[in-house]
């Protein structure tokens, strides 16, 4: 009788276990992770760029063209593509765009920072305030020649 608990202590030990050692619970805490990173990016472009996060994802607004907006579409589609190293056709379909709108939103990105001294300024403090979220930005994205 003592055995049988000993081994089926065990059995629940070796269970609990391989649950936890699951790729899924991995790939699970992965999303989460990324999900919180997503939301901390749109708070810091909304922030930012003085749009409300309702204006930015509201999808009567993802036709608009007025230019606060389209700025940090642009900044949140390329940050959610390059940072987190999601496709470009699921970076541009949170907002109903395609593949090439979101390298078209890079290429613009990187010519406002080239050109424009006053977006310069914004896209530094928006970028070190995302280092300063996450340390292992930096790495991860592909945009660091952009900053100066």
């Amino acid at each position: 009788m003592y055995v049988k608990k000993i081994i089926n202590k065990l059995k629940l030990l070796f269970y609990i276990y391989r649950q936890l050692n699951k790729p899924d619970t991995n790939y699970k805490i992965e999303k989460i992770k990324q999900k919180m990173i997503e939301e901390e990016i749109i708070r810091l472009i909304c922030k930012c760029s003085d749009v409300s996060k309702e204006n930015l994802l509201d999808e009567q607004n993802f036709k608009s063209r007025k230019r606060e907006l389209v700025i940090a579409r642009q900044l949140h589609m390329a940050f959610v593509h390059l940072s987190l190293k999601k496709s470009q056709k699921l970076s541009g379909g949170m907002y109903g765009k395609n593949h090439e709108v979101v390298i078209h939103a890079i290429k613009t990105i990187k010519n406002l920072v080239e050109t424009d001294k006053n977006y310069r300024t914004q896209f530094s403090e928006l970028f070190e305030k995302m280092i300063e979220y996450d340390h292992t930005l930096i790495e991860r994205l592909n945009l660091k020649y952009l900053y100066k």
